[in-house]
């Protein structure tokens, strides 16, 4: 076998283990978030694989690895929108507002709402599942926009003496009405429209509170 031909082998291997992947974690989270943290198994997940669970433990060896994996997924996708909103470059007003409104939209769909449940519903019993969730869900957003406002500060675009604080403000800020309604099961026609308020009302408190040339009106 040539080299080339080798490499090709090993490329299609893994990209067939990536897709095994996905589809275990699509399983995992669908089971998650129907039956819960506690009673969901590896067993029940692998039986609806259609498959062993031998073959489970080859990507996943507890449960717990299993839904970081969900969540750490999960957060990978919002980072990805994040990351591509905070950008000094196109001004420092859009770039909260557009990092604002899209963490407000983002974390009032359907999927993150669930997800959010599932952590607050079995966080009582399973600390680890709500420990899981701040490491990979809250913490590297959290770190991101820290170094944001860090270098807004240091080129004074912004007067943030504490970012760390500065961070969790503007995060809690974002957690509006809608995101609060709908964690406890109001329902919400245009959630959308909404939650983009929240993020531009989120925006706008920020920057008249760290932005001393911001307009109060």
């Amino acid at each position: 076998m040539s080299m080339a031909t080798a490499k090709q082998t090993y490329s299609r291997r893994q990209q067939r283990q990536s897709e095994r992947r996905d589809v275990i974690l699509d399983v995992a989270q669908a089971a998650f978030l129907e039956r819960g943290f506690a009673a969901t198994t590896m067993s029940g997940i692998a039986a609806r694989l259609g498959g062993s669970k031998s073959t489970l433990w080859t990507y996943f060896r507890t449960k717990q690895s299993l839904l970081a994996a969900v969540l750490i997924r999960a957060a990978s996708a919002l980072e990805g929108q994040l990351f591509a909103s905070l950008n000094l470059d196109e001004g420092i007003e859009q770039s909260i507002h557009h990092f604002c409104e899209v963490y407000a939209r983002v974390i009032c769909s359907p999927k993150s709402i669930a997800l959010h449940r599932l952590v607050i519903a079995e966080g009582v019993r399973f600390p680890e599942v709500g420990q899981t969730f701040s490491d990979c869900a809250i913490a590297n957003t959290r770190q991101m926009l820290i170094t944001f406002l860090t270098d807004a500060h240091r080129l004074g675009k912004l007067t943030i003496p504490d970012p760390p604080t500065a961070a969790d403000l503007l995060l809690s800020l974002c957690h509006g009405n809608t995101f609060q309604s709908l964690i406890f099961n109001v329902p919400h026609s245009r959630v959308e429209p909404l939650a983009n308020n929240d993020g531009v009302v989120a925006a706008a408190a920020f920057l008249q509170m760290f932005r001393p040339d911001w307009p109060s009106h």
